[in-house]
């Protein structure tokens, strides 16, 4: 397997782009809840940071975020051993005003394949699974979202 696989794995395309008041109105309660309703005793807690971009002139006011990014980080127990992992992520923009198109989470310089980053790096088997998981509950989202395409 290959840097593409991993870099693959680590990207989540949308189908269509959302705006930063959808991503945070629905789209990260709709992470984080299905993250939380997973088997098994693990806590989720999603952090994320905008900036924004404002403009006001006597012709007009413009607002628009232009950067989202932020962590998962995950805790889980099982026969009493507690495991953190997280794992950072960035909004990638797409060409409408306030809108992004995809998300894809930090990937540290050096790795080179699915392989080596999950046993090389001491939480990458973990983190490996939380963003397919992610990526699947976004598909998800999407999915029973359609009506809104």
């Amino acid at each position: 397997m290959s840097l593409n696989e991993l870099l693959e794995r680590a990207t989540i395309e949308f189908p269509k782009p959302i705006n930063a008041r959808e991503f945070e109105k629905s789209m990260i309660p709709y992470i984080y809840f299905n993250l939380n309703s997973k088997k098994g005793k693990r806590i989720v807690r999603i952090f994320y940071s905008s900036r924004v971009y404002h403009e006001f002139s006597p012709e007009m006011c413009v607002e628009e975020t232009t950067e989202i990014k932020g962590k998962i980080n995950f805790s889980s127990k099982r026969s009493r051993v507690v495991s953190h992992s997280s794992c950072e992520f960035e909004m990638e923009r797409a060409e409408e005003i306030d809108s992004f198109k995809g998300m894809r989470f930090f990937i540290p310089p050096g790795y080179d394949s699915v392989e080596e980053f999950e046993s090389l790096l001491p939480s990458g088997k973990a983190q490996i699974v939380a963003m397919d998981t992610t990526k699947r509950i976004i598909e998800d989202y999407f999915a029973k979202n359609r009506s809104s395409f």
